[in-house]
């Protein structure tokens, strides 16, 4: 498997057809770790809470469970975008 070269390349590439945010990774990060992040994650905005807000949620939550953990683990994961919009479109 070969790393992107342009890891946020996607991401632009979402936002300019009319993604209105994006959660994207930067870096390799477990997949175990990813999936639990992303599902608490996704909750929230589906919820009606800001995406930038949720994400720093989840973030600050994965670092007070774990007592032992790597930046990777919590913080891959990056909102581009408008992270603060309140409702997604139906």
């Amino acid at each position: 498997m070969q790393t992107a070269v342009e890891p946020l390349g996607l991401p632009i590439a979402a936002l300019l057809v009319g993604a209105r945010w994006v959660l994207a990774g930067t870096v390799d990060v477990n997949s175990t770790t990813t999936a639990n992040l992303l599902i608490h994650f996704h909750r929230l905005p589906a919820a009606g809470h800001a995406p930038a807000a949720a994400l720093q949620q989840v973030q600050l939550g994965h670092l007070r469970r774990r007592t032992k953990t790597t930046p990777a683990a919590w913080a891959g994961p990056s909102l581009i975008g408008d992270g603060f919009f309140r409702s997604l479109p139906i």
